[in-house]
């Protein structure tokens, strides 16, 4: 059997070296896939054991370790970038000892080395995992994932491996000196029984802190929602407090964001007969809107109630989401697939009118139409229609009256008369311009749908393929708007790349299929060509006037927060590092975030957490992804992302390693929780 064996490694061995013309290094014996993977690699790689250990007394070298696994993703990044390379193979090679273990092989290494890490780092490791020993195999150095170069915050192996040569070779005592040290407290860990070494970003939780106090000192405690007349939605301010309370499960912002979301849907800032939510009320109490519809505030509504809905399991938020989506998508506000800006308050019988209703012409024509009048009564009264009109006088504008209680029939039925009764009516002037960035937040909605209702995948998919038709050119650069009907010809805002990029992020996300995060590459690429400046970004390409992008929210979520957003998540899914300097430096050169407040920067703010705590791209075949797809969306973590890639397994990976793995999703996705 061993004979066997030795012919069928050599056998392997010599294919391997004839494809790939490599000289095989010290694994070349190794049955591990994963060592087989760096048997080619020109660093002179060794397995664990005795012959390494002996080399590097011999000769004085320092030891690198490196612990992975075959379907490690960041472990393959690190090959490619810097085992495979000649450069950093000769300083290895030079000025050290190699090692590679597979973490599945040894398990109890690897558990060794992370606690390792834990102790040096104060925080949870994962894969690849980088260790520097001094010559007697005490660790002083660890790391995950180490780039060839410097950048990105992190010294490149090329100037951090020869200048821990120097060092150790200048001052020995002093490393040794450190190394024991470290080996002390990780033995007396491993006595102890204690398995993690808890990290606390003392700066981070503050930052987290001072948000939950801003948000909660500006939260209507009674009726819900930000501050005072006029009183609009805000839904950055309330995007954060939901990302807040999936990171932390703070109560305080568990109250503001579903709270805020419920008492919302349930007031006049909703239309309670046809969906879809007005731009603002101008009272304190969610009562009286200003009866125009925005295309963005509804677009940025709907992914907040299909959040509340997977969180919480009520239904009523899945109801709203939908209903909000219907009145563009069946009514007046489409056409060609595309989403029209807003409609008015205003239509001929003047303004607000077409929404609003007289109590005694309504409970008339409810009683002619088979409603007994004690029924039809209730039911205007639990829709807030009364003779104690709150619109100009003699009119009532709905919203719920949750304390009056009516049968599910007569509600249905009545709803259905009130309806038929705004038909009657002109409908209000709508703004035909197709608006891509708005189209985009739509479309992107639609698409978050499709997982609770996959009739909408078909309208998202449809709208998405209208969007590049009518808003971008041949070469694929976005127009910023589109006159129904008509050519667009207006070059693309910041805003417009920013939207349409997290379009095309979330349309791969549900469909998996890699044209749409082919498109995601090419517009963030093309928007950093255009409007990227050493740190600053143009908000336009005006050439009479340069205005910057700023981190600040107006109606919606900043252009300048949501174009980071979405280079961050590209960043992860294309595991490309270059992309993060322009993170870093927006940061740099924009003075007032993360000093700023949270109820001026909410997105910046967002964003600031997703780079912080770090996107986590789960990774999988197709069919796994999609058979999982509901439980995934439940999970609570905000900066979750899937990527189709083939594997028996599911991967959890960060921008540093991929630290879970297995079969089991519940068991994988435990460990993102204890992260």
């Amino acid at each position: 059997m061993r004979l066997a064996l030795s012919v069928i490694t050599a056998f392997t061995v010599s294919i391997l070296a004839n494809e790939h013309q490599c000289i095989p290094n010290h694994l070349k014996t190794q049955t591990s896939p994963y060592l087989k993977q760096h048997m080619c690699n020109p660093v002179d790689w060794y397995p664990w054991g005795k012959e390494a250990f002996e080399k590097a007394k011999r000769e004085h070298k320092l030891i690198f370790l490196s612990i992975g696994y075959s379907t490690c993703h960041w472990c393959h990044v690190m090959e490619k970038e810097s085992f495979e390379n000649k450069e950093i193979a000769d300083i290895l090679n030079r000025y050290y000892v190699a090692i590679k273990v597979d973490r599945e092989e040894m398990p109890d290494l690897d558990k060794h080395f992370q606690l390792v890490y834990d102790v040096m780092n104060q925080s949870g490791g994962g894969w690849p995992l980088t260790i520097i020993m001094t010559e007697d195999a005490k660790p002083f150095f660890s790391a995950t994932y180490i780039p060839y170069s410097d950048g990105y915050g992190r010294r490149g192996l090329r100037h951090l491996l020869p200048y821990i040569a120097k060092i150790y070779q200048n001052d020995k005592k002093e490393i040794k000196k450190v190394a024991q040290k470290i080996d002390k407290a990780v033995k007396l860990l491993e006595q102890s029984g204690n398995k993690t070494v808890t990290y606390t970003n003392v700066k981070l939780d503050k930052f987290i802190d001072n948000i939950i106090h801003n948000l909660y000192s500006y939260y209507d405690k009674k009726h819900g929602g930000f501050g005072y007349a006029p009183k609009f939605p805000q839904v950055s301010k309330l995007a954060l407090a939901g990302d807040i309370y999936a990171l932390s499960g703070d109560d305080k912002m568990k109250r503001v964001f579903f709270d805020s979301l419920k008492k919302m849907a349930k007031s006049g800032l909703y239309d309670q007969i046809e969906g879809g939510f007005f731009r603002y009320t101008v009272d304190g109490k969610w009562e009286i809107p200003h009866f125009e519809k925005m295309l963005y505030t509804n677009a940025e509504l709907i992914p907040q109630y299909l959040r509340a809905y997977r969180w919480s399991g009520d239904e009523y938020y899945l109801k709203i989401a939908k209903n909000t989506a219907d009145i563009f998508i069946k009514r007046y506000m489409s056409k060609e697939n595309l989403f029209f800006g807003s409609s008015d308050a205003d239509s001929k019988e003047g303004e607000g009118r077409y929404y609003v209703y007289d109590y005694d012409d309504t409970l008339d024509t409810l009683i002619k139409n088979g409603i007994a009048e004690p029924k039809a009564k209730k039911a205007l009264a639990y829709f807030g229609i009364s003779t104690s009109s709150n619109f100009e006088g003699e009119y009532s504008h709905s919203r719920i009256n949750e304390s009056i209680k009516v049968d599910k029939q007569t509600l249905q039925k009545s709803l259905k008369i009130l309806k038929k009764i705004r038909l009657q009516r002109d409908y209000p002037f709508i703004d035909h311009k197709n608006i891509a960035s708005w189209n985009a937040m739509m479309i992107k909605a639609l698409f978050d749908l499709s997982v609770d209702d996959e009739r909408y995948l078909k309208v998202a998919t449809k709208s998405y393929d209208a969007f590049k038709k009518y808003l971008t050119d041949s070469k694929k650069d976005i127009y910023h708007q589109r006159l129904a009907m008509h050519k667009a010809t207006q070059k693309g805002m910041l805003e417009d790349y920013a939207f349409a990029t997290n379009m095309a992020i979330e349309a791969y996300e549900k469909t998996l299929q890699k044209n749409y995060l082919n498109d995601a590459k090419n517009w963030a690429n093309r928007a950093i060509e255009l409007f990227y400046q050493n740190g600053k970004w143009l908000f336009s390409l005006r050439s009479d006037y340069k205005i910057y992008a700023t981190f600040s929210d107006s109606q919606y979520a900043s252009a300048l927060a949501t174009m980071l957003d979405a280079i961050l998540k590209i960043s992860a899914l294309e595991s490309d590092l270059s992309y993060q300097k322009y993170i870093i430096e927006s940061f740099s050169s924009n003075e007032a975030f993360p000093n700023g407040r949270a109820d001026l920067y909410s997105s910046a703010s967002r964003l600031f957490l997703e780079w912080k705590k770090g996107v986590v791209v789960l990774k999988s075949s197709k069919d796994r992804l999609f058979a999982s797809k509901k439980e995934i969306e439940r999970v609570k973590y905000p900066y979750l992302l899937i990527k189709d890639e083939y594997s028996t397994i599911f991967n959890l990976c960060d921008m540093k390693s991929c630290f879970a793995y297995g079969k089991d999703l519940k068991k994988v996705l435990n460990k993102l929780k204890e992260r």
